[in-house]
């Protein structure tokens, strides 16, 4: 059964939503692998929308292992606590 995210991040004054080489590696794997497709969609408010769909609630429990035993969650709290940037997960 499909698990779906909607994250929504207002970005003003070139703020930008966290990146790295190795997130964006891993998110390739797992669109290759069918665990995840999602899209990015910027409003004309600058807000921006990321929709994730994973393939159950299994795959995106692992990607959340993942992301924090990576060291990437805490650079991603750190990244947005510096720029005053606070995503509505839903």
């Amino acid at each position: 059964m499909a698990y779906t995210k909607v994250i929504t991040t207002a970005l003003t004054g070139g703020k930008s939503v966290y990146t790295s080489e190795i997130l964006t590696n891993k998110f390739t794997a797992l669109q290759e692998s069918g665990d995840v497709v999602f899209t990015h969609e910027t409003l004309e408010d600058s807000t921006v929308k990321t929709t994730q769909v994973w393939r159950d609630e299994a795959a995106y429990t692992s990607f959340i292992s993942w992301l924090n035993s990576s060291g990437e969650l805490a650079k991603m709290r750190a990244h947005h606590a510096a720029n005053n940037i606070t995503p509505s997960i839903s």
